[in-house]
């Protein structure tokens, strides 16, 4: 199974970075993780929870897990990734993966300094503020300021069809419509460190 494999990736690069020490709360979507596919994965550590598994959804329902962690806890830092590649293989998705991993791991991210508050392989501020590939590092603080992910699809929405187009926020890149939760900025297993 290919998830499996490239959560048995990532989890061997999260445990062979400093520090070693970490928690994973990870969600499972799809078909039924069983005991076996999670020790397999490397997910049955000692330090890993398997928070909840879903038949179907989306990022929405990992960020909402995590934006409610942030708000339970706002002087803690946490990790978002995900297993990129797993529905649309390819060469190109691989690479992505294993970049965004290296900020996963950094410690630049990891100890990112007082003044930042998210931290990744890669930020862009075009079309809007976000982590391409949507994996990184960020401060609870910051990420219990933003919309509740469940609600923010709507939100978007709600906001287009009031502006429709006269605003400069219309089109799929903007309007909440398909890939809203990579708009939350930035917020499917969370990494609490």
């Amino acid at each position: 199974m290919l998830a499996t494999n490239i959560v048995k990736e990532q989890m061997s690069t999260l445990q062979s970075a400093p520090p070693t020490t970490f928690t994973v709360d990870f969600t499972t979507i799809g078909g039924q993780w069983d005991m076996a596919l999670i020790d397999a994965s490397g997910l049955g550590c000692s330090t890993c929870h398997h928070r909840a598994h879903y038949n179907q959804g989306y990022e929405t329902v990992t960020l909402q897990s995590l934006y409610e962690y942030c708000t339970q806890h706002p002087t803690k830092q946490v990790a978002y990734m995900h297993n990129k590649g797993s529905f649309h293989p390819s060469e190109e998705r691989d690479n992505v993966r294993h970049f965004l991993m290296k900020g996963i791991v950094s410690q630049e991210c990891v100890h990112m300094p007082a003044k930042c508050s998210v931290c990744s392989s890669q930020f862009s501020p075009i079309p809007h503020p976000h982590t391409p590939g949507n994996m990184w590092h960020a401060k609870c603080s910051h990420i219990r300021r933003l919309l509740p992910p469940k609600t923010f699809e709507q939100t978007m929405d709600n906001f287009s069809k009031a502006h429709g187009s006269t605003s400069a926020w219309v089109g799929e890149a903007f309007n909440g419509f398909g890939r809203s939760e990579e708009h939350t900025s930035e917020l499917q297993s969370p990494l609490q460190s």
